[in-house]
């Protein structure tokens, strides 16, 4: 169990989802690998004010309270006699950063309180050397020619959570065999077509074997896209999904325990290791090219294409369509 790990959108997409099914605390926790006490209290701060769990109220209520954090941590910025005084240090007497945190410290020691700065009432007012740096860097650049050691800018960790790739995500290199050599139905490949405004897509899904396709009108957000895989695929019987990198798929985690399945993500910038959905989305481009504006196609009209589609005869099953290996189940020699 991690005690310790941080909620983020992800996860609370599958929170939303067992609070609709009425699963308890205890059972979403032990979905999540976390103590039950950390959902109670993300269900307690995050809620609405009618007690609801929203996914995006939560988010945004979450990210409130971090940019008020940071905000009450910018020590120097928010208390301008501070400021005003550690510039004085470094321009004038040409103190470095560490001596500046070094001396108020000693002020603020018992024996020294005469000299202390008003503007220091507690310990925690006073600023590390890390906080003086980024100061000098994002708010007051002219003193970085003052400073002792004023070559690169000072680069401070980001949000690891938010910013680093998710290391639960299973590549694409650790597939099974079976689904390199397309001897069975159920193995599909995902990825969304981006409309004229980014904001409208296709999603597509095809399978590996018979190369029948799926698709559905949706947008880019990705618990939407989430819903629209469990409603084209939720009768099918799933071996496993390959999706495009893109972050349109971060609810993979959701949709994977759904539908007891196995989701792998090809590499960055790989869309070769997806070929038999890059062909199939050419093939839908033909219908709606490039700059095509989405929110003309509503889903009888993405049907027909679909059909279309997957009534076309390919080399690759020997000339047999899709409907005809997937559906009617014909036996076919694969070529490719």
């Amino acid at each position: 169990m991690n005690a310790f790990k941080h909620i983020n959108i992800s996860d609370r997409k599958i929170i939303a989802h067992y609070l609709r099914r009425n699963k308890s605390y205890r059972w979403i926790a032990k979905e999540l690998n976390i103590h039950h006490s950390s959902i109670s209290r993300e269900i307690q701060r995050n809620s609405n004010d009618k007690g609801e769990y929203k996914i995006y109220y939560a988010q945004r209520k979450s990210i409130e309270r971090q940019k008020e954090k940071q905000n009450k941590n910018k020590k120097i910025k928010n208390n301008w006699s501070l400021s005003f005084w550690i510039e004085d240090r470094i321009k004038k007497d040409n103190w470095t950063p560490e001596e500046v945190v070094g001396r108020l410290k000693y002020y603020y020691s018992e024996n020294n309180r005469k000299n202390l700065p008003k503007f220091i009432k507690t310990k925690s007012d006073i600023p590390s050397v890390i906080c003086i740096y980024r100061w000098v860097f994002k708010d007051n650049i002219d003193l970085k020619e003052y400073l002792e050691h004023r070559g690169k800018r000072y680069k401070y960790k980001r949000n690891q959570d938010k910013y680093r790739k998710n290391n639960r995500k299973k590549n694409i290199k650790n597939r099974p065999d079976i689904i390199e050599v397309r001897d069975r139905f159920g193995d599909f490949e995902g990825d969304t077509i981006v409309g004229k405004n980014r904001k409208d897509r296709i999603l597509t899904l095809v399978d590996r074997k018979s190369r029948y396709l799926f698709a559905h009108r949706t947008n880019a957000d990705s618990y939407d896209i989430h819903n629209k895989v469990i409603k084209l695929l939720k009768k099918e019987t799933i071996k496993s999904i390959t999706y495009d990198n893109g972050v349109e798929f971060y609810s993979w985690e959701l949709t994977e325990k759904i539908l007891n399945t196995s989701i792998y993500f090809a590499d960055p910038y790989s869309s070769y290791q997806r070929g038999t959905n890059e062909y199939t989305n050419r093939l839908i481009r033909r219908y709606f090219p490039k700059g095509y504006d989405f929110v003309k196609i509503d889903n009888n009209k993405l049907n027909i294409i679909v059909k279309k589609i997957n009534n076309r005869p390919r080399k690759c099953l020997n000339f047999l369509t899709p409907h005809e290996v997937y559906v009617e189940k014909k036996v076919v020699r694969l070529r490719c």
